[in-house]
């Protein structure tokens, strides 16, 4: 669902005012469904199964799964980020959390960077 520039704007705005947007409904409940989908097909981890694990999360997800990788380069948040950053915007990595209600941890702001 292609988004009106007026929210292109707000978003633009957002971004230079407090590095973050929210954006309702930005990606639709099927395409969350077809994501999850993918990234439950993932071959699991053995960590994953362990009693007493430690570990939560499996980093460079798109080498693991390129059909996930293909689909988030495709999705609305991919189409939202080349309107605004420009058409050469890319994913460089993905990390997949895995976290049960037991073993959340709060996570300051931070930013991630690439250099790929």
């Amino acid at each position: 669902m292609p988004l009106p520039d007026s929210i292109l704007d707000e978003v633009n705005n957002e971004l230079i005012t407090d590095r973050f947007a929210m954006i309702e409904g930005l990606i639709a409940p099927s395409e969350v469904a077809h994501f999850s989908r993918l990234a439950d097909a993932i071959e699991t981890p053995e960590w994953r199964t362990l009693p007493g694990r430690t570990q939560f999360a499996v980093r460079d997800v798109q080498l693991r799964s390129p059909e996930l990788a293909m689909a988030v380069g495709d999705s609305s948040l991919m189409d939202l980020a080349r309107r605004i950053l420009g058409p050469r915007v890319q994913p460089v990595g993905a990390i997949l959390f895995d976290k049960p209600i037991g073993a959340n941890w709060k996570v300051p702001p931070h930013q991630v960077c690439s250099s790929q």
